[in-house]
């Protein structure tokens, strides 16, 4: 069909040859139109597509979304208040808690092994029979009924482990060390002017008496005795905390270490240090007679002494 610009009519066959009349422009366009409705439909129907996946795919967080903007929705319920304790009731409150704190620090100081033993193996109070069951180091052959003694190791030095008893029970403890005769004591008492610290007690010339042996040889040179001598005390103060008393005096923050001991060394001097516990009082003794170091420590019940 051809469209006459002249004179306006449609027509399909030529008035002269009367063969068919074709517009190909018409025919193009017509062709071209049908491709992009088709693609369009395409488009069309790829984009539904499209958008029902994605909305299937967010549909769970759409939903967590819902559930959040609900939870934000509600409100907190406001839950009544305790009525508050009287000042009475709330002091005999905290007193009895108090006492059940007390209680189980009690039933925990029962225990008589390890740290919790106020001397060696056992609590203030452990039976005699007891003590000689457990203790498992060399006993001593003398008999006395208010002691048991012991060949015992102290840190890396020979010892004597002393228990001391009274109605058969545990009352204290002692740990006595001896060094042996120092090298050049002569030459240590001229060179040291001060007799720093308290003169040798008996009782301290009688355990050499008592107990000839052990003697610890590597405690005969004064740099080594130093060292042994400090040791024992810092250990009892990383225990204890810094000691209630110091036979030294004013002297004890001006005097060096070495000053201490050799003074000790040299003229048989012996300086002590006390701590103490709510159990147990504690002595630390570094003496010396005739030249040979003596370290003692002495574990003693308090309510015994009272």
């Amino acid at each position: 069909m051809y469209h006459c610009s002249e004179c306006q009519k449609d027509i399909d066959t030529c008035p002269k040859c009367k063969q068919p009349v074709k517009d190909y422009t018409a025919t193009l366009l017509y062709q071209i139109s049908g491709v992009i409705l088709f693609v369009a439909l395409i488009f069309f129907a790829l984009e539904i597509k499209v958008r029902e996946e994605t909305d299937s795919a967010m549909r769970p967080f759409k939903v967590t979304q819902e559930i959040a903007a609900k939870k934000a929705k509600v409100k907190a319920a406001t839950l009544p208040k305790p009525p508050k304790e009287p000042k009475e009731e709330k002091a005999a409150k905290a007193k009895d808690e108090g006492e059940k704190e007390e209680d189980k620090k009690e039933k925990k100081e029962d225990k008589i092994e390890g740290k919790d033993a106020d001397f060696r193996i056992g609590r203030w109070g452990l039976s005699k029979q007891k003590i000689e069951e457990e203790e498992k180091a060399e006993k001593l052959d003398r008999t006395n009924p208010y002691s048991l003694e012991y060949f015992a190791k102290v840190g890396d030095c020979a010892g004597i482990t002393r228990y001391h008893l009274s109605s058969n029970r545990l009352t204290g403890g002692d740990y006595i060390v001896f060094g042996d005769r120092i090298k050049n004591l002569e030459e240590l008492r001229l060179s040291t002017p001060l007799k720093a610290g308290e003169e040798c007690s008996s009782t301290i010339q009688n355990d050499f008496s008592l107990y000839p042996f052990p003697r610890n040889p590597g405690l005969s040179e004064i740099d080594k005795i130093d060292q042994f001598f400090f040791g024992a005390y810092v250990s009892l103060t990383a225990l204890y905390g810094m000691p209630s008393m110091t036979s030294l005096g004013s002297l004890e923050n001006t005097l060096s270490r070495h000053e201490k001991v050799a003074s000790v060394l040299a003229f048989d001097r012996m300086i002590r240090y006390e701590w103490s516990t709510k159990r147990t009082n504690i002595e630390f003794i570094f003496a010396a007679n005739s030249g040979t170091p003596y370290f003692f420590i002495a574990y003693r019940d308090r309510k015994a002494g009272k």
